[in-house]
């Protein structure tokens, strides 16, 4: 056995050809069977069979009486013990999550009669995991009152923020929104270019979603924040669907908040969904397919209602499973979306608002097999490819034009056209292989050994520029006193530089192993080590006209500008107290995955900006500056982002049906990527007074210009105290109260407490870690005064409850409540603008005067949504369910963001992003 063992290990890891590796997609069973005095019982066999199709897995338990049955899909199983001489024993309905561990214990007495003990209650804890993981079952997804957005199941997560409302990203413990992983089916969904999940999920064809937040082993990388797996539907023995039809109108919606009189209004919501899924041949091949057809159209307050936002999408799955034989089997699915997006923009015209629009195919087949009781392979090949456009809405071709000093003293106004429009293509395909191995009394105890290899690849190509012809206008308005008479003078200023190609193409290579040693039945330690080789290089793109032809020429492009080895040790322990309570303790190192959006702009040869003044619109115009962007594009000694994590939890249950549980957590993060100024330049230092504090700053006035380049510090040529690197800590506390549903409820909930600063990035930002771009955040050495502050997604309270009630005469409730406290925001002056009475050679520049801290909040959040419902028996396996979802039921008005964070000199403050009004929606769905 031990000599076997060895042998697939070798094989394993030399011979096959060694991203980020396929996520779990699956779960298992594992737990000892003894006899009536507790001595272990060897060769009992203990066989797990799925709910829905009728296929099963076994194992032997070995000579002290342990068994693992590992790599399940998930499922609800039942689960029996037999041994000739004792009865049989059967756990029922025990439902095997993504990558749980249900510990299962029995107890076998010595025949008296042919019959079988029936078990109902499975145990709530898991007694071999440090890692700490939210997992939400289809019961509780199916019945959610959300927007029908995908990402609003994620962020009920404990430790899970979203920077606004229905935001498609978010922040894991403090971690920036690029630092995740996300998986569908064991598809790596994340974008190379943004870091986020890339594609949306039809939320009728999710069987589970987890969230692992905390203490992930060595077989998730390429993220320091959060794993968000989800594992979709398939079909089963019996032919199911569903028809179902979600409305909102804008007369059941209310108003809470308004811009200039302008009120929130709805104009559709509409999600028409259809599902069906069974068997091609029973006990053998199955498949489960489904459509969405989704209309989401409203204007914000401040919006004229006559071009509202709209997100118009349809979303096709395919899924088919196979049972080739009681060892192997196999998965396929098919992903298309297309989506045509507008946006509505309070202080846009509706030419320099956005419509978004692209096409999103992804697939993917696996392969498992059965190798021998202790041996289980998987490997799965997968991929995507995307456009994604975003041009005006009108399809304007006049140049952008930005008011800073509107003549109502309020934000800036945009008009004229897009003010970067892009074209952005992508692709992305993998390889992964991944053997689970199972040892009884090997090296001092009893090891679930798992070992993976990955391969993948992807590529991005973005065109862009400021306005479809190359250049685009602002406007400062100048206010001066001269002899007791106030005078306003305006200034305009042309941009021109010609459009570009950016993007890069990357390589990661990949390995782990992960170790569940159980030491005895208390103690199981896990420990693990994975390694990641990433290499990524800027292609030759085609230079560009303004006009945005190809010229004929090519750019060459920059090879091995990342280079990244990294490796990253895991190590946690699970000790069980008594029969209730499990200790838990977990430290490991996590490197970000190569987010391209954060270092590949500009491109080698980038564009130079020529900037031009004048005292009107029409010109003439004299040249201020050119802005030469010179300098290498990546430090070569760039390195990845790296978190230390520190956790250390105490979880226990009382009963069979509620668990409450404390967890503490402790995050460094350092080598963040962003702008890094050389001390190549010439600068003079001019006084500037802070108009919040009277403090006199020292401004740079750049006379000659600094290199610049992505790197892992602001730089020696930035006004960041010296030495100052690029980096954050995180100490946090996650409270957990869970109830089974039993006796007519059931519960999810927690509060979390957190403190985070750092040195970031994105020091201007309201939203944390957004990848670069062609952003010039940073790029000025005035930016960094100010700039260690808090964190733009710290909230420091949190608190989460989803709940399920049964109501007399068959009603059903489900509630959300979250408060959120608010998050932190700084302020800004553009110091250097005719508005400050200051001359920066450069231009006007954004500098901090006042920083981010938790004495500069945004509203808090108090949201309750609420939902009843009945499910009627129409006969013939047919049933009708019946929803009314009140959203926002408080109609709280609190806003996500501030339009501006500047300072008003002569203009005001204007809040944007407000929670949606209350609202109901309106479900009916046939199951069948």
């Amino acid at each position: 056995m031990r000599k076997s063992l060895l042998l697939v290990m070798v094989t394993c890891w030399v011979a096959l050809p060694c991203t980020h590796l396929a996520a779990q997609t699956t779960g298992g069973i594992r737990g000892t069977v003894s006899d009536p005095s507790g001595n272990p019982l060897p060769g009992v066999l203990v066989e797990a069979t799925s709910v829905s199709r009728g296929t099963s897995r076994t194992a032997v338990t070995g000579v002290n009486g342990r068994f693992s049955l590992n790599s399940l899909a998930v499922d609800t199983y039942s689960v029996e013990a037999t041994l000739e001489g004792f009865v049989n024993k059967r756990y029922e309905s025990v439902r095997v999550g993504i990558d749980s561990a249900v510990a299962l214990d029995f107890q076998l007495v010595l025949e008296s009669l042919d019959e079988t003990i029936t078990v109902t209650s499975v145990p709530l804890l898991e007694v071999t995991r440090s890692s700490v993981g939210t997992n939400f079952s289809t019961d509780f997804i199916e019945d959610l009152p959300t927007n029908r957005n995908f990402w609003d199941m994620m962020a009920v997560a404990p430790g899970v923020s979203q920077g606004s409302e229905n935001s498609t990203s978010l922040s894991a413990l403090g971690s920036s929104i690029s630092s995740n992983s996300w998986s569908v089916d064991g598809l790596n969904a994340t974008n190379a270019d943004t870091g986020n999940a890339w594609w949306y999920i039809n939320p009728e064809t999710i069987q589970e979603v987890q969230v692992l937040a905390i203490g992930a082993p060595a077989q998730y990388g390429n993220m320091s924040g959060a794993a968000f797996n989800v594992v979709t539907k398939s079909g089963s023995n019996e032919f199911e669907g569903s028809v179902g039809l979600f409305l909102q109108d804008d007369s059941l919606t209310d108003t809470n908040a308004d811009i200039d009189g302008v009120e929130f209004e709805r104009d559709e919501f509409r999600d028409f969904n259809a599902s069906l899924g069974g068997p091609l041949k029973t006990d053998k091949f199955w498949f489960f397919a489904a459509f969405q057809n989704f209309r989401d159209s409203f204007s914000e307050p401040g919006v004229d209602p006559q071009f509202p936002t709209s997100f118009p999408s349809d979303r096709y799955d395919l899924k088919l499973n196979a049972a080739l034989s009681e060892r192997i089997s196999m998965d396929a699915k098919y992903h298309y979306e297309e989506y045509d997006w507008v946006y509505g923009d309070a202080f846009a015209t509706p030419d320099a608002t956005s419509n978004q629009f692209g096409t999103n195919p992804a697939w993917g087949i696996g392969m498992q097999a059965v190798l021998n009781e202790s041996n289980f392979l998987e490997a799965r090949y997968a991929g995507y490819s995307g456009q994604d456009d975003l041009l005006s809405r009108t399809r304007s071709t006049d140049d952008p034009f930005i008011d800073y000093s509107p003549a109502d003293n309020g934000p800036p106004r945009f008009s004229g056209s897009l003010f970067f429009p892009y074209l952005f293509d992508l692709s992305r395909e993998q390889v992964d292989v991944t053997l689970t191995s199972h040892a009884d009394d090997f090296l001092s105890g009893d090891h679930e050994l798992k070992f993976g290899i990955s391969y993948g690849e992807g590529a991005g190509d973005t065109i862009t520029g400021g306005g479809v012809n190359g250049r685009y206008f602002y406007r400062y308005e100048y206010t001066y006193e001269y002899y007791g008479y106030e005078y306003s003078t305006p200034y305009y200023y042309r941009v021109t530089a010609r459009p570009y190609h950016y993007g890069a193409d990357t390589d990661t290579l990949s390995a782990f192993v992960d170790d569940s040693w159980q030491v005895n039945d208390k103690l199981t330690i896990n420990v693990g080590v994975r390694y990641d080789r990433t290499t990524s290089d800027i292609p030759d793109f085609p230079r560009l006209n303004l006009d945005w032809t190809e010229t004929g020429e090519i750019i060459p492009g920059q090879r091995d500008a990342v280079d990244w080895e990294t490796v990253s040790p895991r190590l946690g322990f699970a000790l069980q107290i008594g029969d209730s309570s499990v200790l838990r303790g977990f430290y490991g190192k996590f490197f970000d995955a190569n987010v391209t959006g954060n270092w590949y702009a500009p491109p080698p040869d980038a564009p130079s900006y020529l900037y031009e003044f004048s005292t009107s619109l029409d010109g003439p115009w004299t040249e201020s500056f050119t802005f030469e962007q010179r300098g290498t594009t990546v430090d070569p000694d760039l390195r990845p982002p790296e978190t230390d994590q520190f956790t250390l939890g105490y979880e226990r249950s009382f009963g069979q049906t509620v668990t409450v549980g404390l967890q503490a957590i402790h995050k460094e993060t350092k080598n963040l990527i962003g702008w890094e100024i050389l001390g190549d330049g010439v600068y003079e230092f001019v006084p500037f007074v802070n108009p919040l504090t009277g403090e006199v700053l020292q401004l740079a006035s750049i006379i000659e210009q600094p290199s610049r380049r992505k790197g892992n510090r602001p730089g020696d040529g930035s006004l960041a105290p010296p030495g100052s690197q690029y980096e954050q800590d995180f100490d946090g506390a996650i409270l957990t109260f869970n109830k089974r549903h039993s006796n007519g409820w059931g519960l999810m909930s927690s509060y979390t407490w957190s403190d985070s600063n750092g040195f970031l990035p994105r020091p201007l930002s309201q939203d944390q870690g957004a990848p670069f771009y062609t952003g010039s955040e940073g790029r000025d050495p005035n930016n960094w005064l100010n700039a260690n502050q808090a964190l733009q997604n710290q909230r420091e309270h949190v608190v989460q409850v989803q709940g399920n009630f049964d109501l007399p005469w068959k009603l059903n409730a489900n509630v959300i409540y979250r408060f959120l406290s608010g998050r932190p925001f700084n302020r800004q002056v553009r110091a250097g603008g005719p508005a400050t009475n200051v001359a920066l050679n450069q231009g006007a520049q954004a500098v901090i005067v006042r920083p981010a801290s938790n004495s500069n909040l945004l509203p808090d959040q108090n949201v309750f949504d609420l939902a009843f419902g009945r499910a009627f028996a129409l006969g013939g396996g047919v049933s009708l369910k019946i929803d009314v979802q009140v959203l926002n039921l408080f109609n709280e008005d609190a806003h996500d963001f501030w339009q501006t964070l500047e300072v008003p000199i002569g203009n005001r403050f204007q809040a944007a992003g407000f929670l949606t009004p209350r609202r109901v929606m309106l479900r009916t769905v046939v199951r069948f």
